[in-house]
C-alpha cells in the first residue's frame, strides 16, 4: 500500500521513536466500532438513494472530525488475538491539516511499529524524539495515504456504487440508517489495488440526526494478484464532526 514501505523505513531509521504514546481511541469512537447489522428494521419512505445523496452532502459540510481507520487481515495468524487488526490510523483532520498517529502490528521481533505525522497543506512532518520535514518523494507517499484515510472517499463510494437499505439500527440512543452494496466502487486509490480481482462488500452506518457517516466497513474476499487467497478489510469510524481542532505546525528539527 502507498506509504507502507516508507513509514516503515522510517520507523527503522529511529524518526517513529519513543515519543509517540500507546493511547486508546475516544470513548466515542471505540463505541462506534460496535455499530452491528443487528437489529436493522425497515421504517419510513426514504430509499437507499436518498439517504446516499443526503449523507454525500452532509459529508461537504464537514469542517473537522475524529476518525479511526483499521485494517484487518484475516490471514495473519499472529492477529487472532487483537480481531486481526493489522494496520491502525488515529487521525484529527481540519481543512488541509491532518494530525495522524499509526501502528503497524508486526510478528516479533518487529512487534509494534508507530508513527506519527503531520500535514500542513501540502507540508508534511514525521515525528519521533524530534520532528523533522519529509522531503518530496516521501512527501507525495503520505499525500496518497492520507487520501485514502480521509472522510470524502466514503462520499466517492456512495456516490458510485449503488446500495440497498438494510434498514435502520437502533444503538445508544441513535439512530443509524444501513446502506450495503455487494459491488463497490472506489476508484483511483491504490491502497485498494490488491482487491482488484477480489469480490467486495461495504457498509456504511448513517447517523439518521445529522446525515453524517458513523462507519463504513469494506471486506474483500478471493483470489490476490498472485492467484493465492485473499480475505481482507477495512473498518473505520468517524466522530466530532465540526469540533475545534488546533493541528499546528511541528517544531522542526534542523
Amino acid at each position: 500500500m502507498p506509504g507502507f514501505a516508507m513509514c516503515l523505513a522510517v520507523f527503522l531509521c529511529g524518526l517513529a521513536a519513543a515519543s509517540l504514546h500507546a493511547q486508546q481511541p475516544p470513548d466515542d469512537l471505540g463505541r462506534l466500532m460496535q455499530l452491528s447489522t443487528d437489529g436493522a428494521a425497515k421504517e419510513g419512505a426514504r430509499s437507499a438513494a436518498d439517504w446516499a445523496t443526503h449523507c454525500r452532502a452532509q459529508i461537504q459540510s464537514a469542517r473537522s472530525y475524529r476518525s479511526l481507520l483499521i485494517k484487518r487481515d484475516f490471514q495473519m495468524a499472529h492477529l487472532a488475538s487483537r480481531g486481526f487488526d493489522y494496520v491502525e490510523w488515529r487521525l484529527e483532520a481540519a481543512g488541509d491539516r491532518l494530525h495522524v498517529q499509526q501502528v503497524i502490528h508486526e510478528q516479533p521481533p518487529l512487534g509494534e511499529l508507530r508513527e506519527e505525522r503531520i500535514a500542513i497543506g501540502a507540508e508534511h512532518f514525521l515525528g519521533g524524539n524530534s520532528w523533522m520535514k519529509a522531503d518530496a518523494q516521501s512527501a507525495a507517499d503520505y499525500a496518497e495515504l492520507n487520501r485514502f484515510l480521509l472522510l470524502n472517499k466514503t462520499a466517492e463510494l456512495l456516490r458510485a456504487s449503488k446500495f440497498n437499505l438494510l434498514g435502520v439500527v437502533a444503538f445508544e440512543g441513535r439512530r443509524y440508517a444501513l446502506l450495503e452494496t455487494d459491488a463497490p466502487h472506489l476508484a483511483g486509490y491504490p491502497m485498494l489495488s490488491e482487491f482488484d480481482e477480489a469480490k467486495g462488500r461495504a457498509r456504511i452506518w448513517i447517523d439518521a440526526e445529522t446525515g453524517l457517516p458513523a462507519k463504513l466497513e469494506m471486506e474483500f474476499k478471493g483470489k490476490d494478484s498472485a492467484n493465492g487467497p485473499l480475505n481482507k478489510g477495512f473498518v473505520q469510524v468517524f466522530a466530532g464532526y465540526n469540533e475545534p481542532l488546533n493541528i499546528a505546525p511541528p517544531p522542526v528539527k534542523r
